[in-house]
């Protein structure tokens, strides 16, 4: 062994180093010839010298030597990467090689083949190790996918958002950078899919990240529901990797380390609908099978796997998966004895040694809306009784929605002793265009009878603006609410699929029914006997449906941004607004609420910010994001439990004078109305506490 230092040339020898040139070497790259003979280059007076003759101004040079018996010499100069190559006692011109603020450079052969690697710059990030592959002068990003993807997958999991058998069949076309990879004809895709993808089709990149684009288009020519939801990953395998970490500390390091984002050695078994086939429209009681594949998309050989059909908690089929080697797969059917009733069943995979990726081992479908529906009781015994309970029925719940036509607030209590029809539809939703003629008729028999019907609107921000349009196309005169998030969503839709026309009814006696969604002739008939049946019972004495009774708001004693400390009781006298919010969830509401505290403050009304655990930077960005001018409370655990109830990272609450809870909206959704509903719920507070 020989070693270049900057006291000289040394070699190994039985008994140690021993020195066998003394000349100083700095920076020095060492190789040796087939006898012995070093070649040393290195640095002096920002000179790069090869065995002591000047070669160009530069530093940090590198030796390596081919197979054919050439020498080559890599260095940086002027902020390049330059190379130069001798067969003899001659060097070639110099070579520049494309870099951006290099260092280190390091030459290394295999053959007659040359690559440079070396420190140098990023778009992204801090700086990065890059490889260059002579004769090619670009670069490439090591870890990189350039070149070295060897195979692509893509896993696309489609879910539902009610019963198979609400939605209607339609195409969808699925496509990656704009080719096709699959034509679903009339049906309705349902679980996870695995496509397997020419590794051509996928864009990668050495530098800025590459953007792969990837297409769900449908068509439909009916009115129905389509609403789904799908989660998506694009997988790669690659020849080769390495992992880098750039950290302060060897904890770090470690700590990255330990972060599975490349899968080495592990299995990774995927439960897939491929072969899976169901009909939409449910199927009589009797056998379904489902035909379901097991892929193992991982690294490694799988163990046998035990598969499971469960209904919550009884498992309902079952069935042995043998051991599966990396890109194999197997499909078993697995029976259904399906009663009509069941309508959710979850497969999922049971492994003595957990595999790379265990979100693929469960998958859910939706199975199709049950045969059997409450039904209503005939009618009252007596004129004094109130009606008995029949199978769904359950007493109503009062709650308050804000007008989609006016100022009002609607009320369900004011309409006690009346036969409420509650209609959940939507501006957008084909099924509820079908069904407003029949409401409209329905209406027109019926209200000097007693039949009140309330429309809630499932419009969002971007289509609410249409509902004026849609009730005079259709003729509709009864009051119009806007869902709010608050108590009609918890209370009312809790156990519903939530889609629309969905219709509830409210009998004189109070007692509560979902009728279901009304998508066919036969699920209208079953309004239509409902109504009927409810209206011929008599009208109680005393009003069936109880006016809500306000909560009282909790307390709390908490310091704001500046260290003071702030209580209810700090705005005696005026109503509240409270909204308690992350950094990330403050834009949910920020700027409608702030826009409230501006014009309502003056009235006497107060916005309080609330916030949940963020540190005073992120707390004064998102402060300046919104320009908040209210006052922002820092949280505590102990506060969020009282008001919330549960971890939650949002809520806002109107608290009236007297502080009790008039309004508790524990969510928001993309799109929410809280433009449309907050201003109406704080001009309540404060005309009517």
């Amino acid at each position: 062994m020989h070693a270049a230092t900057t006291e000289g040339l040394w070699k190994l020898n039985d008994t140690g180093f021993e020195r066998l040139r003394r000349e100083p070497y700095f920076q020095p790259a060492l190789i040796l010839d087939g006898g012995g003979r070093a070649t040393i280059a290195s640095e002096r007076n920002g000179q790069v010298l090869v065995d002591g003759t000047a070669i160009d101004r530069g530093a940090r040079p590198s030796l390596a030597r081919t197979a054919d018996g050439a020498t080559h010499l890599a260095y940086v100069s002027n902020g390049v990467v330059q190379l130069r190559h001798s067969s003899g006692t001659r060097w070639s011109e110099a070579e520049t090689m494309q870099a951006r603020d290099p260092s280190w450079p390091t030459l290394a052969t295999s053959g007659n083949d040359l690559r440079i690697t070396f420190i140098g710059r990023s778009d992204h990030g801090p700086d990065a190790l890059w490889l260059l592959r002579l004769p090619d002068t670009v670069p490439i990003l090591i870890p990189s996918l350039a070149g070295n993807v060897t195979d692509t997958w893509l896993t696309l999991n489609f879910g539902l958002t009610s019963a198979r058998s609400y939605y209607r069949p339609h195409d969808v076309l699925v496509t990656l950078n704009d080719e096709w990879i699959k034509v679903f004809p009339r049906t309705v895709p349902q679980g996870r899919y695995l496509f397997r993808i020419h590794p051509s089709r996928v864009q990668t990149s050495s530098g800025p990240p590459a953007v792969n684009r990837l297409g769900i288009r449908s068509w439909h020519s009916n009115g129905g529901s389509y609403r789904t939801t799908s989660e998506f990953r694009l997988s790669v395998r690659t020849q080769w990797s390495e992992h880098f970490a750039f950290a302060s500390s060897a904890e770090e390091v470690l700590e990255s380390m330990e972060k599975k984002v490349v899968n080495h050695d592990q299995h990774d078994l995927a439960v897939l609908a491929n072969d899976l086939d169901l009909p939409v429209a449910a199927p009589e009681p009797g056998v379904v099978e489902f035909d379901i594949t097991i892929a193992n998309l991982g690294e490694g050989t799988s163990r046998p796997a035990h598969l499971e059909m469960r209904d919550g908690e009884k498992v309902l089929a079952e069935r042995e998966i043998p051991a599966l080697a990396p890109d194999a797969s197997k499909t078993v059917k697995m029976p259904l004895d399906y009663d009509g009733k069941i309508e959710t069943v979850v497969f999922g995979l049971r492994q003595s040694k957990p595999d790379f990726d265990p979100t693929n081992d469960i998958m859910v479908v939706n199975l199709w809306a049950p045969r059997a529906s409450p039904t209503l009781p005939e009618r009252s015994a007596a004129p004094d009784e109130a009606a008995p309970i029949a199978t769904g029925l359950e007493p109503a719940t009062d709650f308050t929605l804000p007008s989609a036509t006016d100022n009002a607030l609607i009320r369900l209590a004011d309409y006690a002793g009346k036969v409420v029809l509650i209609n959940w539809w939507r501006t957008s939703c084909g099924f509820s265009a079908a069904e407003s003629p029949r409401l409209v008729s329905l209406y027109e028999r019926y209200r000097e009878r007693g039949l009140v019907i309330l429309g809630v609107s499932d419009d969002t921000r971007e289509s609410v603006a249409a509902i004026p349009e849609y009730l005079r196309r259709h003729g509709i005169t009864w009051p119009i609410g806007l869902n709010d998030q608050a108590e009609f969503k918890r209370e009312i839709l809790r156990e519903t699929p939530g889609d629309t026309p969905g219709n509830y009814l409210v009998t004189r006696h109070g007692r509560f029914v979902y009728l279901g969604l009304d998508r066919d002739d036969a699920s209208w008939r079953r309004v239509e006997q409902a109504v009927t049946q409810a209206l011929a019972e008599s009208a109680p004495r005393a009003a069936a449906i109880e006016s809500r009774q306000l909560p009282a708001s909790p307390g709390f004693a908490l310091l704001d941004l500046q260290g003071r400390t702030v209580t209810p009781a700090s705005f005696e006298g005026r109503p509240l607004i409270v909204n308690f919010f992350t950094a990330e969830t403050a834009a949910w509401a920020g700027r409608v609420l702030n826009s409230i505290a501006q014009t309502h403050r003056t009235p006497g009304l107060e916005v309080v910010g609330i916030n949940l655990f963020d540190s005073d930077a992120d707390v004064q960005r998102a402060i300046a994001r919104h320009g908040t001018t209210y006052p922002v409370l820092r949280g505590t655990e102990s506060v969020q439990t009282e008001w919330i109830g549960s971890p939650k990272s949002w809520a806002t609450f109107f608290v009236t004078r007297d502080r009790r809870i008039f309004k508790a909206i524990l969510e928001s959704i993309e799109g929410g109305l809280e433009e449309h509903v907050f201003p109406r719920y704080a001009q309540h507070l404060l005309n009517h506490s």
